[in-house]
């Protein structure tokens, strides 16, 4: 009893209050509590999460300060070193090759030093141990294939002057970029590509080893394939894509194809191929010889397109003119227009079985044992003198031009020499 609150209205006798009124005044009551009661939980949530995430802070500075971290300036230098030790051919269809590959990093963290045990030289660990207790780089082959990258070993090693080092060997399939414009007289660079997968050029730098014992190729790994090892270079510089700025690293190595491989299995059946083709020339002109020679000429053709398909399939598809391309074109040619040749002769022949223009066809058979396979070696000796593929195709253009001109040419002369023995018989 008492006076009524400023907010309730009514009789001062709670026993005179109708109980609506006093149901409605209690609502009023417990929803004011219940709305000051979440204000108060709600502040003191959020000054629970401001004190968790401050203690996580200071908690992670602390482990920063731990692993020596804020004490580095930045950004920190990583020597790595990338060594093959073996070699497992290169994909030219994929524009992949696999290599055993030893990578070795190295850089400065003087908190490691507290983890080795005192008296000790240094302190081994695993990668996944190591990961838990210190600071990583985490320096990976940026350049491998989906699922290319299989590790054999890893380890951590940190010395009391905090050096850490780590030594990781594992089967990696690289992606390259082939040059094949001078196949197969071409030469390949094959790249290894490391960076760091967490940070940036302004926190973490790459520093090549000069070191052959750590950065090389071990010697006699291209003995097995058709290649032939040149040289190798370690070098790294900073990558800037958008916002994307990350210092890599490169071993480069230079390669060789042995063109020896290509010799026995490319060069030779195609000039065994053209011999043949040639041979129909040294065959009797004679209609009962017209078949043999006719089926002579298209079976060359048929191996020419076998051999032209057996090397494209190894090949990936390209959008430039390679120099494979010009030799397999010219051998096409040339057969084809032997071919032609022999028909438009052996066709002539059927005409004029009797007379002086029998006579000329007998001499332009004759001649053409000469000019077919002289035009192919002018063509085979600027195409063998530009092996370089720096000017494939103004070399195609240049063999293109020396075909047209002795093809037309000695077409025209032919036709020019039919029409003159022709008037000469009307006359």
């Amino acid at each position: 009893k008492g006076p009524s609150p400023a907010w309730c209205s009514g009789p001062a006798v709670l026993d005179d209050v109708p109980p609506q009124r006093l149901y409605r005044l209690l609502v009023q009551r417990v929803a004011v509590l219940a709305m000051g009661a979440f204000y108060i939980t709600f502040r003191a949530l959020a000054a629970l999460v401001i004190l968790a995430s401050s203690a996580a802070a200071d908690e992670f500075n602390a482990s920063d300060t731990k692993l020596g971290l804020p004490s580095v300036s930045l950004p920190r230098v990583i020597k790595f070193g990338l060594f093959v030790k073996n070699f497992y051919g290169i994909d030219f269809k994929q524009g992949k090759f696999s290599a055993d590959l030893v990578t070795t990093l190295e850089w400065s963290d003087p908190s490691a030093a507290a983890l080795v045990p005192a008296g000790s030289d240094s302190l081994a660990l695993s990668t996944e141990k190591a990961a838990s207790l210190m600071w990583l780089p985490g320096i990976a082959v940026t350049n491998r294939d989906k699922k290319g990258y299989e590790v054999i070993s890893s380890t951590i090693t940190v010395h009391p002057s905090g050096t850490v080092s780590k030594v990781e060997r594992a089967l990696a399939v690289m992606l390259t970029g082939l040059n094949l414009a001078a196949f197969p007289f071409d030469t390949q660079m094959l790249n290894i590509i490391v960076a760091s997968t967490a940070y940036m050029s302004d926190e973490l730098i790459l520093v090549p080893m000069h070191d052959d014992a750590l950065t090389n190729v071990h010697d006699d790994i291209f003995g097995g394939s058709d290649f032939t090892y040149r040289s190798c270079s370690s070098y790294a510089w900073v990558e800037a894509d958008a916002s994307l700025s990350k210092s890599r690293g490169v071993l480069a190595i230079e390669v060789v194809r042995s063109t020896a491989v290509y010799v026995q299995s490319l060069f030779i059946p195609a000039a065994v191929v053209l011999g043949i083709s040639w041979s129909v020339f040294f065959f009797p002109f004679h209609p009962s010889f017209a078949m043999p020679r006719v089926a002579t000429s298209m079976i060359s053709v048929l191996n020419v397109l076998a051999l032209q398909t057996k090397t494209q399939d190894s090949l990936p598809k390209r959008d430039g003119v390679a120099w494979i391309d010009v030799f397999d074109e010219v051998c096409l040619i040339m057969i084809f227009t032997l071919l032609i040749f022999n028909v438009v002769l052996q066709y002539l022949a059927q005409w004029h079985k009797t007379g002086p223009t029998l006579v000329l066809l007998y001499r332009m058979d004759h001649e053409l044992k000469l000019v077919i396979p002289c035009l192919s070696m002018l063509c085979f000796a600027v195409l063998f003198s530009r092996t370089d593929g720096a000017q494939v195709e103004k070399t195609a253009e240049l063999v293109h031009i020396i075909i047209v001109l002795g093809v037309v040419g000695y077409s025209a002369l032919m036709l020019l020499r039919l029409c003159s023995v022709g008037k000469e018989a009307e006359h």
